[in-house]
């Protein structure tokens, strides 16, 4: 106890910098907003039904299931979805300007990176085929990883359903992703 007491001003300006830090990042914090939507997938069953299936576990249903949680998490409907709501328009996919300590940091990087990069050139760099050039097709697969990244498929245990989870800044587009998903 004397030695907190010793250090009283210590503990007490430790204390408030914690204090007004945290007050200061917890109010300059942008709400996350999250969508969801519940999908309860149903397998497409014969018309008959055996009457050994009726009483055995069928492992065909659990890799369905499994099929159909990939295919919602896949690039390709994630990219039917950035197509569709247009969010290459939207504000929130949009590339922010860098701040000065963005801008330090990448140089401090670069400039790194530059002493230990190799000075001779890949010449065995294979020719770009597709149709896009190469900045857009970057900016769809960046677009695409981001959406991806605020894009959670949850299975419901022991169900046939499942939860489609959308992170975003707006609620309107929160909203509107699980639902056009």
């Amino acid at each position: 106890w004397r030695v907190i007491r010793k250090r009283q001003w210590t503990v007490i300006a430790f204390f408030l910098i914690v204090l007004i830090t945290t007050a200061i990042a917890t109010y300059t914090m942008k709400p996350i907003y999250r969508g969801t939507v519940t999908i309860q997938i149903d397998r497409e069953n014969p018309s008959f039904v055996d009457f050994k299936e009726i009483f055995s576990v069928n492992m065909w249903d659990l890799d369905y299931y499994q099929t159909q949680y990939k295919i919602l998490e896949s690039r390709t409907l994630a990219k039917r979805v950035v197509q569709s709501l247009k969010l290459a328009e939207h504000p929130e996919f949009l590339p922010q300007p860098e701040t000065p300590f963005q801008k330090w940091k990448s140089n401090l990087f670069h400039s790194v990176f530059a002493l230990f990069k190799s000075p001779k050139k890949d010449e065995n760099k294979p020719a770009q085929t597709s149709t896009q050039s190469a900045p857009e097709a970057d900016k769809e697969t960046a677009l695409i990883g981001q959406f991806l990244g605020n894009l959670k498929v949850e299975p419901i245990r022991n169900s046939r359903l499942v939860k489609v989870h959308f992170d975003a800044m707006s609620p309107e587009l929160a909203a509107q992703v699980p639902n056009n998903l």
